[in-house]
């Protein structure tokens, strides 16, 4: 037997689902109040296993830092790229409109650690 399988179509899916979430499990809702608690003492660096949740966390507590100070501004440190645009990509489902979605985005700055560079975001046209 030779099983094939779409690898594209699978990771389609896959984010699609994962783009959906908005709801935190137990877990992650005591996780993002701990994590709320040590951000009014300064920064925070959160670190878990692969698949424990981090970005899905760390797009929460960015949201409701975004929504709940007009002045306030997120660095979003990724191992890669992709999984930077992916946080902004979550985020910017939360944004009723293009105008809304812009002032967002002024707001966050992404590093990846192999680029050395901060990258700022923008909408094109």
């Amino acid at each position: 037997w030779q099983v094939h399988v779409d690898k594209t179509h699978f990771c389609k899916v896959f984010e699609r689902e994962l783009l959906n979430l908005s709801d935190l499990t137990d877990h992650q809702k005591e996780k993002v109040r701990d994590i709320k608690d040590l951000m009014k003492h300064g920064v925070v660096h959160l670190s878990a296993p692969a698949g424990a949740g981090k970005t899905f966390v760390a797009a929460q507590c960015a949201l409701d830092k975004l929504r709940n100070n007009p002045d306030g501004q997120v660095f979003f440190l990724a191992p890669s790229i992709a999984l930077g645009l992916y946080f902004v990509r979550w985020l910017a489902q939360s944004s009723s409109n293009r105008g809304q979605l812009h002032k967002l985005l002024r707001r966050i700055v992404l590093m990846e650690p192999q680029s050395q560079a901060f990258l700022s975001l923008r909408i094109k046209g």
